[in-house]
């Protein structure tokens, strides 16, 4: 779980750092891209959830995987943001991320606070409280 949070951290940081552009690359392949890495994010956050309630000793696999998926998200929408011409498209598509990225940091801490106690009940719920907000986001 450290080695997940350490690297979302990571990612996270890039957000202050424009991407850089390739001009072969169109918005619209970007949309298409963060709508794939969206729905393997989706299931990186399902698998958590589950994994946190029926395998707790599993958690930091899941958690790594689930962070990885987060930095591809994040590197995904750096180029559409850099691509964009739309200032306003630009600061909500960071802000997004940034709110998928904090809200899965706090999954990945409660799922190992629960790694540590597996009758831990907040962490259990707010593991199913964060999964909420991240789809929300």
């Amino acid at each position: 779980c450290d080695e997940a949070l350490i690297n979302l951290q990571t990612s996270l940081r890039t957000l202050n750092t424009p991407s850089t552009r390739d001009n072969t690359i169109t918005y619209q392949d970007c949309q298409k891209n963060i709508k794939g890495q969206t729905r393997s994010l989706a299931n990186g956050l399902s698998n958590l959830a589950s994994t946190s309630s029926k395998n707790p000793d599993q958690i930091g696999i899941a958690s790594k995987e689930l962070s990885d998926l987060v930095s591809k998200l994040i590197d995904g929408t750096r180029l559409a943001a850099i691509i964009t011409t739309l200032p306003d498209v630009r600061k909500d598509l960071l802000q997004s991320v940034l709110n998928v990225g904090k809200g899965v940091a706090g999954m990945i801490q409660n799922a190992k606070k629960l790694a540590e106690n597996v009758n831990d009940n907040q962490a259990q719920e707010n593991i199913s409280n964060g999964l909420n907000q991240v789809t929300e986001s």
